[in-house]
């Protein structure tokens, strides 16, 4: 495995242990940002395999896929519910509440279990 690869699936794993803690402790809009790096960063591990270069620039998480080509529907689907949690859970003028106050607990457990099947594919994808 090339060594940016590494680097990029490494942090997308901490970024989900983060958000698993996160969850732990109630702080939602975390959880949903940390589910959303996970998913970009293991996209862009997976996409430097594929490619041999440094992946876009671009946190539109269905516009990896579409550089990344032939992902399945899941994890087309798990970008489009996530890819919004990259400014919502961030800013506080995003939408109509603070982020803080923005997410479920319901919300975020999908969240984290989207994240998960999208780990679990580009690890296959990897070959880890």
């Amino acid at each position: 495995m090339r060594k940016e690869t590494e680097n990029w699936w490494k942090q997308a794993l901490s970024d989900f242990h983060k958000a698993e803690v996160l969850y732990k402790s109630n702080d939602y809009d975390g959880v949903a940002f940390y589910c959303q790096q996970t998913v970009e960063k293991s996209l862009k591990a997976l996409y430097i395999t594929k490619f041999k270069k440094n992946p876009p620039k671009v946190h539109d998480l269905t516009l990896l896929c579409d550089y990344v080509e032939k992902v399945p529907e899941k994890v087309r689907k798990a970008g489009e519910k996530l890819t919004p949690s990259y400014i919502f859970a961030r800013y506080p003028d995003a939408s109509h509440k603070i982020p803080a106050e923005f997410y479920s607990r319901e919300q975020v457990s999908q969240f984290l279990k989207l994240a998960e099947e999208v780990l679990q594919w580009i690890e296959k994808e990897l070959k880890l």
